[in-house]
């Protein structure tokens, strides 16, 4: 059989906004940078509390886990694997949503000036939740000992951050539509007939000069300024956050 000669299938972008979104991404990756540190004493945030402790250990790996998402999407795409990149993206964008929950857990002990019922609970969710089933991948004897602290699935996380961002799940959504192995995953991004010719094209049709690139992109813009803001937030609630927890040990002995 005669082998075909694929035709061009890009569309250009808005090179200008490319341009843009590619700024916007950079300076973010500097602040992403910025914020992370390579380990931490761990009785400097309180010799009193637990709980500043256990924040700082989510900012920290989520910051990391950020770093290390949008560092390699930008790899891929500037080779241009645009629907590998895209994975990475998704990821990101349920990092966002994580520090949205988290931050709301900090807020809500600032605001309301004492540590909540539930606080505790929340933070040790963050950070050893899980959805490991019995028999599978681990064994019994560690499963049973995982099972105090179940992980919010992302679902719940994104119809949280939704409240705030009401575009953000839709978002989202749409690039699971190429992430998952659905029509825009598989043919969108691995295929293209040319009705006319009566032929069909495989490989890699979606690229950085595809008109979808500017959105995906823009995924990870947001996604990388939305955590950006949170982490600032917490950060900055911290030394309030501390007091509190501090006074909070303190009155219990009291009891």
């Amino acid at each position: 059989m005669k082998k075909m000669k694929r035709r061009n299938t890009s569309r250009m972008g808005e090179k200008k906004q490319i341009e843009e979104l590619d700024m916007q991404w950079q300076a973010l990756h500097n602040d992403i940078v910025e914020r992370c540190f390579d380990g931490t004493d761990n009785f400097e945030w309180s010799k009193i509390s637990k709980l500043p402790l256990k924040v700082i250990n989510i900012l920290q790996p989520m910051t990391w886990r950020m770093r290390d998402a949008e560092e390699a999407a930008r790899v891929l795409i500037d080779k241009d694997y645009i629907h590998p990149a895209a994975i990475l993206i998704r990821s990101a964008m349920e990092n966002a949503a994580f520090m949205h929950m988290f931050f709301i857990t900090v807020k809500d002990v600032v605001e309301e000036k004492k540590v909540l019922d539930n606080t505790d609970e929340i933070l040790m969710n963050l950070s050893f939740g899980n959805q490991y089933k019995k028999g599978e991948f681990i064994s019994d004897d560690v499963f049973e000992s995982m099972q105090e602290h179940k992980a919010y699935r992302t679902g719940k996380l994104m119809k949280e951050i939704e409240k705030l961002y009401p575009t953000y799940h839709s978002m989202y959504s749409a690039l699971c539509e190429f992430v998952h192995t659905n029509t825009d995953g598989v043919q969108g991004c691995y295929s293209e007939l040319d009705e006319k010719k009566h032929v069909t094209y495989y490989g890699k049709m979606l690229t950085n000069e595809s008109s979808i690139f500017p959105a995906i992109e823009s995924s990870m813009v947001l996604a990388l300024s939305i955590f950006k803001g949170y982490h600032d937030a917490i950060r900055e609630m911290l030394p309030e956050f501390i007091v509190i927890c501090e006074k909070d040990i303190e009155n219990m002995k009291r009891l």
